[in-house]
């Protein structure tokens, strides 16, 4: 059990990192290699963040007061069942004093979406309305809704009287809606009907920025998969795909995102431009598995298999070290129960004495009416937790506190008037107090007030975890935000210094997508400058198989239907900068020394033709070329090959005497020297071998000798 309370300690400490007055302007701020966060700031031109719309028509009318109570939260938590489908729940120590509780069921109220509200009540607690703990308030779905469907809760803000997301999320064992608030206000509560899975993703598809249902159950075996593959070195340089692709699912599933289809593709884990989102993935996804085992935890529920595997999970991370204010005070509720549970468990509270009991129980009435109750001792833990800067020093500030009250007891010169006149014969002859009776009074005063605090220290810890729960919801909210942010993939040709753009003009550009469904999405033409630019979305670009690759088609010259297809590699960039899909039709001969071969004169395609001059030997020779480009054959078989020349050996030259031009997937190799001249239209079968034709011509006195002969090569280095 420490193992897993402790292992919470370190889930917290990857989620949160609220600023001091515990505004999420940041959504985390942790060093843990291979941990990306996701920070509002990168999201500031989507239109979510845009200035929300005062909903001023909102008229609220009540339908029936439920229920109306005072109500205190000094010495326990305080359920109110307001119906059989309504109940509230206030967390021990959230009121400094009574207040009342007033909880309405409210008409349907208009949504912005047009729709009506299933559910409505207005809960209300004095004049509060924000508050620093988490409120509970149960609510038995709508009759409409089924398992499948998601749950949307809203709160109407106060200040501009806007529906915004709440925390809410459905528990079948109870059949409740577990509605999570740190601020009352009208509720309202509708279904989000499920509609399948079978979706086509666009280019420009996006998800839902709002979480509709924050959280499902996490399999145990998935949370222990996640932080068994977490690697920090492998992480950090996305080599752990397994890790990062099933955090990805994981988060997609717990978040109600998994009707997207947004399955994070294998090939996408490492792109810059995704790395983001997916190690951010993985950031939440293991958030997600620590507080599942929390809770687990907290409901009893745990597996004793897993311990080991927290244990390591445990070293991996506490090594890192985490030291921010804003982490300390997060852990705090953790290492309360910590410290709550091995103290209450060593600790004897039998055997007090009857006079000791009355001295420290009128002490204690006193106390409270000075509202030194629960509620007080709360703030000063808090307080306490703030100064120190160092969560495992919880114990220390705890005992600290603990040690001053009882010494302001001591110091209390009323106080020791009151025991004076009650015991005196605790005191020594000289009129002081015994000091073995004081030890023991104090070890007792302490023991009582650990008793009194337990129910304190043991809340801390559902509150907490519902903070990182509501963390991880922002998390979420950004991660959608980010995959809904737009990129640009800008495709183009690169053109030869004298080749005019227009020529590609309509030609098709089509990327390597996933499915069939999607080719002709994600799919366009060039312009007359030979570009095209093309938006997608990161979520339509995960949805479509995160393509690595784009295909521009050339039409062939000659025969309708046929294209020459050239690839280009997309490589994609973060949000906010370009994507350059370049398709490079001018593709570089592999230059270097080559062993070519021909067949020899005499076999098929291998005559030798005389002419009676240069002139005519060029004409075969740029006839046969023509002829030969746009029929191209090539040998079967390779029986017949010899060197050409003593040894075969041909250095091709980037410059000097060689040119070279292209057309499709041929090359056509010229090499000119005095009087002859070597024309090879080949086509490279990979990086070290070519095959085609040979056209060359070459001076015998008075004549030219023209050979076509077959060929290939072998290069050599």
């Amino acid at each position: 059990m420490l193992i897993l309370l402790v292992l919470l300690v370190v889930g917290m400490v990857i989620i949160w990192n609220l600023p001091d007055d515990e505004k999420p302007e940041r959504l985390t701020n942790t060093n843990i290699p291979g941990i990306v966060d996701i920070e509002p700031g990168d999201v500031s031109h989507l239109p979510e963040n845009r200035k929300k719309e005062a909903n001023k028509s909102v008229q609220l009318k009540t339908k029936d007061l439920l229920v109306e109570t005072l109500v205190n939260t000094d010495t326990s938590e305080v359920t109110i069942k307001a119906t059989d489908d309504i109940s509230v729940i206030l967390p021990i120590a959230l009121l400094p004093k009574e207040e009342k509780l007033v909880v309405k069921e409210l008409k349907p109220v208009q949504l912005p979406n047009g729709q009506k509200s299933d559910i409505a009540i207005d809960v209300s607690l004095g004049n509060l309305h924000q508050f620093d703990d988490f409120i509970e308030i149960l609510v038995t779905p709508p009759a409409n809704f089924s398992s499948q469907d998601d749950i949307q809760c809203l709160s109407m803000s106060g200040e501009d009287k806007t529906w915004q997301p709440v925390m809410a999320f459905y528990e079948p064992e109870i059949n409740k809606v577990r509605i999570v608030t740190d601020h009352l206000s009208p509720f309202e509560i509708n279904v989000i009907k499920y509609n399948g899975t079978n979706l086509i993703i666009d280019p420009m598809y996006t998800v839902a920025t709002e979480t509709y249902q924050y959280f499902r159950t996490i399999a145990s075996h998935d949370a222990v998969s996640i932080l068994e593959g977490y690697n920090a070195e492998r992480v950090s340089k996305t080599l752990n795909k397994d890790y990062h692709i099933l955090s990805w699912n994981t988060v997609m599933d717990v978040y109600g995102l998994a009707g997207t289809g947004l399955s994070f593709m294998e090939n996408g884990v490492g792109m810059s431009g995704l790395s983001k989102i997916g190690e951010a993935a993985g950031n939440i996804g293991i958030g997600l598995s620590v507080i599942q085992i929390a809770l687990d935890a907290y409901n009893g529920k745990v597996e004793a298999a897993q311990v080991g595997i927290y244990k390591t999970f445990l070293n991996t991370i506490v090594s890192k070290g985490f030291n921010t204010r804003a982490m300390n005070l997060a852990l705090i509720g953790v290492f309360a129960i910590d410290y709550s549970l091995t103290t209450f468990a060593n600790e004897a509270w039998a055997g007090r004495k009857a006079l000791y009991e009355t001295i420290w129980d009128n002490y204690q009435k006193r106390q409270r009416k000075k509202n030194r109750n629960l509620y007080w001792w709360k703030k000063q833990i808090v307080t306490g937790m703030k100064k120190a800067n160092d969560p495992s020093k919880f114990e220390s500030v705890v005992e600290g506190i603990i040690a001053k009250y009882i010494a302001d007891f001591w110091d209390d010169e009323t106080e020791i008037a009151l025991i004076q006149s009650e015991v005196g014969p605790i005191f020594s002859a000289g009129g002081g107090l015994n000091k073995k009776m004081k030890d023991e009074l104090s070890a007792d005063f302490r023991l009582q007030i650990l008793q009194y605090t337990q129910a304190l220290l043991q809340s801390l810890q559902k509150q907490y975890i519902y903070k990182a729960r509501k963390e991880l919801s922002l998390q979420r909210a950004a991660l959608a935000k980010e995959l809904n942010r737009e990129r640009l993939l800008s495709c183009e040709v690169a053109l030869d210094k004298d080749e005019k753009p227009d020529k590609y003009e309509q030609f098709k550009v089509a990327f390597d997508v996933a499915g069939k469904e999607m080719i002709k999405m994600w799919q366009g033409v060039l312009n007359k400058d030979a570009k095209m630019d093309f938006y997608c979305t990161a979520a339509g670009y995960i949805g479509a198989g995160a393509p690595v690759n784009a295909t521009l088609f050339i039409p062939d010259e000659v025969e309708d239907g046929k294209f020459e297809k050239i690839k280009a590699a997309v490589k994609l960039k973060p949000a906010g900068k370009v994507t350059h899909v370049i398709f490079n039709t001018i593709v570089d001969f592999p230059y270097g020394q080559w062993r070519v071969m021909i067949r020899p004169q005499g076999t098929v395609n291998g005559d030798a033709q005389q002419v009676s001059s240069k002139a005519k030997a060029e004409d075969v020779i740029q006839k046969g070329i023509s002829s030969y480009l746009k029929n191209p054959s090539f040998a079967k078989n390779t029986a017949g090959f010899t060197n050409l020349g003593d040894d075969g050996l041909i250095e091709f030259l980037k410059k000097g005497d060689f040119s070279y031009k292209r057309k499709g997937d041929l090359f056509t190799v010229t090499r000119t020297g005095q009087g002859f001249q070597l024309n090879f239209v080949i086509k490279l079968t990979d990086e070290s071998h070519f095959i085609g034709k040979m056209f060359a011509y070459s001076p015998s006195g008075q004549y030219f000798w023209v050979n076509i002969q077959d060929v290939k090569g072998t290069k050599i280095n």
